[in-house]
């Protein structure tokens, strides 16, 4: 009985431990997608090297997308490299880089550095 308990309860809670990692599509697909929907992008820079990334994702983005606070914006993750430099760099990682389309032009803003939940949120509202 105990057995089939504990079985039970991990496969009610795997998937909620699998939605606790940031769902982020490839760049070129988020951007393409965003152009062609004209839905907000948000991208999160990142680079292998870095706790303060591996943390800001866990403690600030995961929750903010389990949350639903991300609904409705494209997501994407890149490492610091030839993709960052396109997009206009990031002299600090984590680095948030945001699209928004406004009066059909693509307004672009960037947010350096760690951050609590609070500030990521004031910037994720200016993307919607």
């Amino acid at each position: 009985m105990n057995k089939i308990l504990l079985i039970a309860l991990a496969v009610l809670l795997t998937p909620t431990m699998c939605m606790a990692q940031l769902v982020a599509i490839p760049y070129d697909q988020a951007a393409e997608h965003s152009l062609r929907s004209g839905q907000s992008l948000l991208v999160f820079v990142e680079s292998d090297a870095c706790p303060p990334c591996i943390k800001m994702k866990a403690e600030v983005l995961e929750p903010m997308q389990l949350n639903g606070e991300l609904y409705g914006l494209i997501v994407t993750t890149v490492k610091v490299g030839p993709i960052t430099e396109k997009i206009g760099g990031a002299s600090v990682t984590p680095t948030r880089i945001g699209y928004r389309r406004l009066d059909g032009q693509w307004k672009r803003y960037k947010m350096e550095g760690r951050q609590s939940i609070d500030r990521v949120r004031t910037f994720v509202k200016l993307l919607k």
